[in-house]
């Protein structure tokens, strides 16, 4: 997007991505971004008809 500030892309390269667990429908991951974006956030995924979607996480609102 052109309003975006391109500057946090090569953290969000960097970003580790892990499932710490899977019950049927649901998951819990764990994202790491190194640099200015650092935290480890921890948040939950639903499985849906249209793929695996954020369920809950303090970085981005519930629903999306």
């Amino acid at each position: 997007l052109p309003d975006v500030d391109p500057s946090w892309t090569p953290d969000l390269k960097a970003a580790k991505f892990n499932v710490v667990s899977t019950n049927n429908d649901t998951a819990q991951v764990r994202l790491e971004v190194p640099g200015a974006y650092g935290p480890t956030v921890e948040f939950s995924l639903r499985k849906t008809a249209r793929g695996w979607r954020i369920d809950d996480s303090d970085a981005v609102p519930s629903g999306y």
